[in-house]
């Protein structure tokens, strides 16, 4: 197994945003499932994940294609997802299972991500 390399700061490019699932109720009393923003935003790496890790990704029942990094952020969990500001587009990437720190140094956080419609 290779061992991780921490994520350099000049390789967080990309603008993110950790978002939370909110639900309420409208006038005939159906739940509206929306999201609400966690954190502010942040930097981050989004890439497409390596052979060796969609392999790994599919044996853990997940359809995971996407890796984004962050500095460490405790918040993240498998029910949040990132708003992912690419250009003029916000992609929504919904993280499949628990987010990881990799080191377990508390530097940074890896989450495997899958991109759906909102």
């Amino acid at each position: 197994m290779a061992r991780h390399r921490w994520t350099p700061t000049g390789e967080l490019r990309q603008r993110v945003r950790l978002q939370v699932p909110t639900s309420t109720l409208d006038s005939p009393g159906s739940v509206i499932v929306g999201w609400s923003t966690a954190t502010v935003d942040e930097w981050a790496k989004v890439e497409p994940l390596s052979a060796a890790e969609l392999n790994n990704a599919k044996t853990v029942e997940t359809q995971a294609t996407l890796k984004v990094t962050t500095k460490y952020n405790s918040t993240a969990t498998g029910k949040h997802r990132w708003a992912w500001f690419d250009g003029a587009t916000t992609r929504p990437l919904y993280i499949q299972g628990m987010p990881i720190d990799p080191m377990g140094l508390h530097r940074e956080t890896v989450c495997f991500c899958v991109e759906r419609d909102q």
